[in-house]
């Protein structure tokens, strides 16, 4: 790629983008503005349509019921959702909505336990029926539909309104725990949902919120939440939009 004169800042993302994959490589290549249309674009409608679940969800783990019953690793997400987004139906996407809203209230039953035993919640069965996988699959679909894809979707498919809607669904500190180590992705989706949520809950002293800046017990075996806060925090604070949000926040 250096020698074809790629910029050396530039290759290192193009191999993560694509996965070392060729053919990815050669569509990004050929024009950032316009890809070069994959191959597998020829097939029979009814055939794309069956991608449809994976661009989607992205990713998942089949050893997890849950990410069956939602819907296999994806070379280039951004580059599906791309090519075959206005194949989905107005019925698929009303299901994904659905589908949305059960993976990312759902309460990983590992809090059922007492704190000092999250860290081997596996050994008492306490195992989540979604993988992170699938998980961070769907939240960087809604960065790709909220940043990339400029239609419409029926006129229904709002990504900020869909996370005000999971936020206020959210009614105790294990759905927040749960949802906590995807906050630096949401903020990439729906980054005033995310800072009003949070300022709602602050100014509110929400106590099943505030769970989260609660310390937990030994670091060898459990991470704070709250870093997760921070780590989104972080990250919008590069944005001129949202900088003086962040630091009034940061000061609470």
């Amino acid at each position: 790629l250096s020698k074809i004169g790629v910029e050396k800042e530039n290759i290192h993302r193009i191999f993560i983008q694509t996965r070392y994959n060729f053919d990815a490589i050669l569509r990004i290549l050929g024009n950032d503005a316009v890809p070069m249309v994959p191959k597998w674009l020829d097939r029979e409608h009814d055939e794309i349509k069956l991608l449809l679940p994976a661009m989607l969800c992205g990713s998942w783990d089949e050893r997890f019921e849950g990410d069956k019953r939602v819907i296999w690793m994806i070379i280039n997400h951004k580059e599906l959702w791309l090519f075959i987004f206005d194949k989905l139906s107005k019925d698929c996407l009303k299901k994904f909505k659905e589908s949305i809203e059960s993976v990312l209230c759902y309460k990983n039953p590992k809090y059922e336990l007492p704190e000092d035993k999250w860290w081997c919640a596996s050994s008492y069965d306490k195992v989540p029926i979604y993988s992170e996988y699938l998980i961070s699959g769907i939240l960087q679909s809604l960065v790709i539909r909220e940043l990339y894809i400029e239609d419409e979707l029926y006129g229904e498919f709002s990504v900020p309104e869909i996370f005000s809607r999971i936020f206020n669904a959210i009614n105790c500190w294990q759905q927040w725990f749960s949802i906590a180590p995807y906050f630096p992705i949401c903020v990439e989706a729906a980054p005033s949902i995310f800072l009003s949520k949070l300022e709602e809950k602050l100014n509110k002293n929400d106590d099943e919120f505030l769970m989260l800046f609660k310390k937990q017990g030994d670091p060898l075996f459990h991470s704070n939440p709250y870093t997760m806060i921070l780590f989104a925090l972080e990250k919008l604070s590069w944005n001129r939009n949202h900088i003086s949000r962040v630091i009034m926040l940061l000061e609470e």
